[in-house]
């Protein structure tokens, strides 16, 4: 699961960087994968009640991470440099991933 993260975050830093398509083709790859991963995760953890809480605890911060890149995603397709350093200072993103 965490490699799926990285990918996707790693992605969608190299789509913001450079704008190069290949880097959103592989955000999408990875971003894609990520749903079905938990279920299964979920469905493995299922009789260990603990890491089951953790799990769950933890999605509501892969979604909101997910938010803030799909933003700053959005705002870099409109050019809106100003939305996106404001975006960046806030630095909701790299908060949520420290977290998860």
């Amino acid at each position: 699961m965490r490699l799926l993260l990285r990918r996707a975050e790693s992605a969608a830093r190299g789509y913001l960087l450079s704008s190069d398509p290949h880097f959103m083709a592989e955000y999408h790859q990875a971003y894609d994968q990520i749903a079905p991963a938990l279920v299964e995760l979920k469905a493995k953890l299922r009789d260990n009640i603990v890491q089951s809480l953790l799990l769950t605890s933890s999605e509501p911060l892969v979604a909101g991470r997910f938010a803030a890149t799909g933003e700053a995603i959005r705002l870099h397709a409109a050019g809106d440099s100003a939305g996106i350093a404001v975006l960046t200072t806030r630095a909701e993103g790299r908060s949520l991933t420290d977290s998860i």
